[in-house]
Protein backbone atom coordinates (compact mmCIF):
# COMPACT_ATOMS: atom_id res chain seq x y z
CA UNK A 1 0.00 0.00 0.00
CA UNK A 2 0.93 3.54 -0.47
CA UNK A 3 2.82 4.44 2.71
CA UNK A 4 1.89 8.03 2.42
CA UNK A 5 -1.67 6.68 3.39
CA UNK A 6 -0.24 5.27 6.66
CA UNK A 7 0.08 8.89 8.39
CA UNK A 8 -3.60 9.53 8.12
CA UNK A 9 -5.18 10.84 11.23
CA UNK A 10 -9.05 11.25 9.71
CA UNK A 11 -10.24 7.75 7.82
CA UNK A 12 -13.56 6.60 7.14
CA UNK A 13 -13.71 2.90 7.17
CA UNK A 14 -15.16 1.98 3.68
CA UNK A 15 -13.21 -1.24 2.16
CA UNK A 16 -16.00 -1.49 -0.58
CA UNK A 17 -15.37 -3.53 -3.46
CA UNK A 18 -17.44 -2.15 -6.01
CA UNK A 19 -19.71 -4.11 -8.04
CA UNK A 20 -19.46 -3.40 -11.48
CA UNK A 21 -16.05 -2.69 -11.83
CA UNK A 22 -14.56 -5.19 -8.96
CA UNK A 23 -11.22 -4.36 -10.25
CA UNK A 24 -11.23 -1.41 -7.95
CA UNK A 25 -11.83 -0.48 -4.70
CA UNK A 26 -12.48 2.30 -2.45
CA UNK A 27 -10.60 2.21 0.74
CA UNK A 28 -12.00 5.41 2.78
CA UNK A 29 -11.92 9.06 2.56
CA UNK A 30 -9.23 11.45 4.35
CA UNK A 31 -8.40 14.71 5.02
CA UNK A 32 -4.44 14.11 5.14
CA UNK A 33 -3.70 14.74 1.57
CA UNK A 34 -5.45 18.45 0.00
CA UNK A 35 -4.62 17.74 -3.93
CA UNK A 36 -6.51 15.24 -6.42
CA UNK A 37 -4.40 12.92 -8.48
CA UNK A 38 -6.48 12.70 -11.18
CA UNK A 39 -7.14 16.68 -12.13
CA UNK A 40 -4.13 18.54 -9.75
CA UNK A 41 -6.71 20.27 -8.28
CA UNK A 42 -5.74 21.78 -4.40
CA UNK A 43 -7.00 22.96 -1.20
CA UNK A 44 -9.15 19.63 -1.42
CA UNK A 45 -10.83 19.40 2.31
CA UNK A 46 -10.95 15.33 1.58
CA UNK A 47 -10.03 13.35 -0.95
CA UNK A 48 -11.40 9.53 -1.86
CA UNK A 49 -8.63 6.80 -1.89
CA UNK A 50 -9.63 4.39 -4.40
CA UNK A 51 -7.12 0.95 -5.01
CA UNK A 52 -6.43 -0.70 -8.63
CA UNK A 53 -6.90 -4.16 -7.63
CA UNK A 54 -5.04 -5.26 -10.77
CA UNK A 55 -1.95 -3.02 -10.03
CA UNK A 56 -2.15 -2.87 -6.52
CA UNK A 57 -1.90 0.81 -7.02
CA UNK A 58 -3.57 3.30 -4.40
CA UNK A 59 -4.39 6.41 -5.65
CA UNK A 60 -6.54 9.77 -4.03
CA UNK A 61 -8.82 11.62 -5.98
CA UNK A 62 -10.98 14.56 -5.13
CA UNK A 63 -14.67 13.77 -4.62
CA UNK A 64 -15.89 14.87 -7.86
CA UNK A 65 -13.31 13.12 -9.87
CA UNK A 66 -13.81 9.68 -7.57
CA UNK A 67 -17.52 9.62 -8.43
CA UNK A 68 -17.65 11.31 -12.25
CA UNK A 69 -15.95 8.34 -13.96
CA UNK A 70 -17.18 6.00 -11.35
CA UNK A 71 -20.81 6.67 -12.69
CA UNK A 72 -20.41 4.28 -15.54
CA UNK A 73 -19.06 0.99 -13.14
CA UNK A 74 -21.68 1.88 -10.59
CA UNK A 75 -19.33 2.92 -8.29
CA UNK A 76 -20.92 6.16 -7.38
CA UNK A 77 -22.71 4.72 -4.42
CA UNK A 78 -19.55 3.21 -2.87
CA UNK A 79 -17.98 6.69 -2.84
CA UNK A 80 -20.97 8.07 -1.92
CA UNK A 81 -21.10 5.94 1.13
CA UNK A 82 -17.75 6.15 2.37
CA UNK A 83 -17.87 9.68 2.20
CA UNK A 84 -20.97 9.93 4.09
CA UNK A 85 -19.30 7.66 6.88
CA UNK A 86 -15.79 9.89 7.13
CA UNK A 87 -18.22 12.63 7.71
CA UNK A 88 -20.09 10.73 10.62
CA UNK A 89 -17.17 9.87 12.05
CA UNK A 90 -15.82 13.38 12.43
CA UNK A 91 -19.03 14.61 13.97
CA UNK A 92 -18.68 12.05 16.04
CA UNK A 93 -15.10 12.54 16.85
CA UNK A 94 -15.25 16.28 17.24
CA UNK A 95 -18.34 16.22 19.33
CA UNK A 96 -16.24 13.32 21.93
CA UNK A 97 -13.70 16.55 22.05
CA UNK A 98 -16.44 19.15 22.71
CA UNK A 99 -17.65 17.06 25.47
CA UNK A 100 -14.17 16.12 26.93
CA UNK A 101 -13.45 19.54 26.85
CA UNK A 102 -15.96 21.00 28.63
CA UNK A 103 -16.42 18.46 30.89
CA UNK A 104 -12.33 19.67 31.98
CA UNK A 105 -13.94 22.97 33.15
CA UNK A 106 -13.57 24.51 29.47
CA UNK A 107 -16.03 26.72 27.61
CA UNK A 108 -16.70 28.51 24.17
CA UNK A 109 -16.89 31.95 23.81
CA UNK A 110 -18.00 34.30 20.88
CA UNK A 111 -15.68 34.97 18.76
CA UNK A 112 -14.90 39.08 18.01
CA UNK A 113 -14.43 38.72 14.51
CA UNK A 114 -17.07 36.65 13.35
CA UNK A 115 -20.24 36.90 13.91
CA UNK A 116 -22.12 33.45 14.87
CA UNK A 117 -18.60 31.53 15.63
CA UNK A 118 -18.13 30.59 18.80
CA UNK A 119 -13.99 29.41 19.64
CA UNK A 120 -12.47 27.58 22.83
CA UNK A 121 -11.98 30.27 25.67
CA UNK A 122 -8.66 27.98 26.70
CA UNK A 123 -7.21 26.73 23.39
CA UNK A 124 -4.31 24.86 25.25
CA UNK A 125 -6.90 22.63 26.87
CA UNK A 126 -8.93 22.59 23.38
CA UNK A 127 -5.49 20.74 22.08
CA UNK A 128 -5.00 18.58 24.25
CA UNK A 129 -7.81 17.11 24.62
CA UNK A 130 -7.80 16.68 20.55
CA UNK A 131 -4.31 14.80 20.72
CA UNK A 132 -5.20 13.21 24.01
CA UNK A 133 -8.62 11.50 21.82
CA UNK A 134 -6.39 11.01 18.73
CA UNK A 135 -4.01 8.90 20.89
CA UNK A 136 -6.37 7.45 22.79
CA UNK A 137 -8.84 6.03 19.84
CA UNK A 138 -6.17 6.01 17.37
CA UNK A 139 -7.19 9.21 15.27
CA UNK A 140 -10.83 8.01 13.48
CA UNK A 141 -11.59 4.76 12.25
CA UNK A 142 -8.98 3.38 9.19
CA UNK A 143 -10.14 1.78 6.25
CA UNK A 144 -8.84 -1.99 6.43
CA UNK A 145 -6.86 -1.35 2.96
CA UNK A 146 -4.80 1.27 4.62
CA UNK A 147 -2.05 -0.16 6.66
Amino acid sequence: MNAAVTGATAVADADVRLPAASRFAVLGVTDDRDFCQCCGRQGLKRVVWIEDGESGAVRHFGTTCATAPAKGFGVAPAVKAAIARYEDAQRLFWTRVNTEYRRRGGRHVPDPARRGVFVPDDPALKDAVVAELRQTSGGLPRPAGLH
